[in-house]
């Protein structure tokens, strides 16, 4: 295994984040918002999936990827 960076597209962001803030008893009311916000944050940013190994040499990695991406 090794750190590594996946980019991915649009729509793709958007699946991974409805997968993690949506819950079984969300409201209409909560939802439009919340679609509205994650569209918008998914529309501003890259998008990307990290993959790492678990120890302290991801947070370099990370950083250089930073700056790399400048």
């Amino acid at each position: 295994m090794k750190n590594e960076v996946i980019p991915i597209e649009k729509g793709e962001a958007l699946k991974r984040l409805l997968d993690v803030v949506m819950v079984p008893w969300i409201s209409s009311e909560f939802f439009d918002p919340l679609i509205e916000v994650l569209e918008k944050t998914v529309g501003d940013l890259s998008h990307s999936i990290l993959r790492f190994v678990p120890d302290a040499d991801v947070v370099e990695f990370i950083r250089n990827d930073l700056i790399e991406r400048k």
